[in-house]
């Protein structure tokens, strides 16, 4: 240790002070390793690590559809679906009295009936009798819990099932709703017979499902043929089943029953003579009103049942008859 005056060197302070004065008369240059600079890398962004998003296809932009069908006899009308999407072949159309079919060979069919059966009451009654008849025809399903549904065509039920078409497995849906023109319904299903059910009825089926059945109404009065036939042998020939011609008070029921037989024609538009029975009572204790009828001498006459007491439209021909124009009567209640 070094002392001057005020100061206090250590061995260590003068030999670094002798290092920096050696260094600054050779004019030493401090060097250093060459190096190369080299961008920073950036890591483009991973097309598996933040996938695109795969966008849903639209099925029902795919669909088209025809003009409307008026199916006279069963007293409705919808628009039928022909494309159901790119490339594939048009749904065909059968119409019959009882039934309308619309089916292709991918495995889609679709129903549409109008059971006008006076033993239906109600839209629960109505589902249960499709679901009947669609088991008769060889579909094993498993339905699950109708629900509400509301379509231009009026409120009613639908339900969703799954089981198996014609020995494919199959999905698919019913729609059902019950008014006094009848109970309307539209069945359809998708079967994996060429094609996997689930995803075929998922996209595609269902949106043509739901397509016609938007198109679903009932025909206006003049739009109904001049003649609509009975759906059932007992319309109007079982006191049970009376033709309900409606009356805005008691006084005028029987003008409307008469005004409803001078419409009335026998099978080949002969005129009917008619002749007025005492009222009894059917079996659900409602007064009906009993006509007798024929058109010939050598035929023997037919009695017809008629009730004041309620109005459902559209009016028929019983089973046997015709009839020259649509019956004349309107809903009393309008």
């Amino acid at each position: 240790m070094i002392k001057a005056p005020g100061k206090v060197f250590t061995l260590k302070t003068v030999l670094l002070s002798s290092v920096c004065v050696l260094l600054a008369g050779c004019d030493y240059v401090v060097t250093s390793p060459n190096r190369t600079e080299v961008p920073i890398y950036i890591a483009p962004i991973s097309s598996a690590g933040n996938p695109e998003p795969t966008l849903t296809p639209d099925y029902a932009s795919f669909i088209e559809v025809g003009p409307e069908e008026v199916v006279g006899e069963s007293g409705y009308a919808f628009t039928p679906v022909t494309i159901w999407e790119q490339g594939s072949q048009p749904l065909v159309v059968t119409i019959k009295s009882e039934q309308t079919s619309l089916s292709d060979d991918a495995g889609l069919a679709y129903q549409i009936s109008n059971d006008r059966n006076p033993d239906i009451q109600d839209v629960q009654g109505c589902l249960q009798s499709n679901l009947d008849h669609h088991e008769s025809e060889g579909l094993t399903f498993y339905p699950f819990s109708p629900v509400p549904a509301t379509l231009p065509v009026g409120e009613g039920l639908k339900v969703d099932f799954e089981g198996a078409l014609t020995g494919f497995a199959a999905r698919g849906s019913l729609f059902a709703v019950h008014t006094d023109r009848g109970c309307l319904s539209l069945f359809g299903a998708a079967n994996n017979q060429y094609r996997d059910q689930q995803h075929l009825w998922e996209t595609s089926g269902q949106a043509v499902f739901d397509r016609l059945a938007q198109s679903l109404r009932y025909l206006e009065h003049n739009e109904l043929p001049t003649c609509l036939a009975a759906p059932n042998d007992s319309y109007g020939l079982n006191p049970d089943f009376p033709i309900p011609v409606g009356s805005t008070n008691l006084y005028d029921g029987k003008d409307r029953e008469e005004l409803y037989l001078l419409t009335l024609r026998g099978p080949n538009a002969e005129e009917i003579f008619f002749e007025r029975q005492n009222p009894m009572f059917n079996k659900d204790g409602e007064i009906v009103d009993p006509y007798q009828t024929w058109w010939d001498e050598s035929h023997n006459p037919i009695i017809l049942y008629f009730t004041i007491y309620r109005f459902e439209a559209p009016l028929y021909s019983p089973v046997g008859f015709t009839c020259e124009a649509v019956f004349p009567l309107n809903d009393p209640g309008n």
